[in-house]
């Protein structure tokens, strides 16, 4: 589906007709366009949580419900 959309002069370009609302990730592509991808954001945390693998077994364990406690220190 294309859509016209115009850019006001503060360079905002009005996007109700083409996305709901929502959180994007803007990327400009070298031919001057520009794609939009849905994107969530992550804390450090979190990041962190799923770049330790012990962590994110745990969490993928919690997620399919075959959980057990496990400590982890998110200050590392």
């Amino acid at each position: 589906m294309s859509n016209t959309i115009e850019i006001d002069a503060r360079g905002r370009a009005a996007l109700g007709k083409v996305a709901s609302a929502g959180t994007y990730r803007a990327t400009t592509r070298p031919d001057g366009s520009v794609l939009l991808e849905p994107a969530q954001v992550l804390t450090r945390a979190e990041i962190a949580a799923l770049s330790d693998a012990h962590a994110a077994e745990a969490l993928r364990r919690t997620f399919e419900g075959t959980h057990e406690a496990v400590e982890f220190d998110w200050q590392r």
